[in-house]
């Protein structure tokens, strides 16, 4: 894998080395699934709901945001220079 990956804090650097492990191997990792619509996200929200429950009805669907509420989450409390 090439590139910049940053999934904890979009605000510090990243580490020259990365590891990475399959998600199987890593058994208390949380997952985020992004989607990308030109509709209302509301709207989305309960059509991704019904596809993941279609693939595993027991997988649990919780802090449903948009991007820009992600960025704002992960930027919060940095000031601009």
């Amino acid at each position: 894998m090439v590139g910049t990956i940053n999934s904890i804090d979009l605000g510090a650097p990243v580490a020259k080395e990365r590891i990475y492990y399959p998600v199987a191997q890593q058994p208390n990792a949380a997952m985020a699934l992004v989607v990308k619509t030109g509709t209302n996200e509301q709207a989305l929200v309960s059509q991704v709901r019904s596809a993941v429950a279609s693939i595993d009805p027991e997988q649990p669907i919780a802090d449903v945001r948009t991007m820009g509420q992600w960025m704002a989450r992960s930027l919060d409390g940095r000031r601009s220079p």
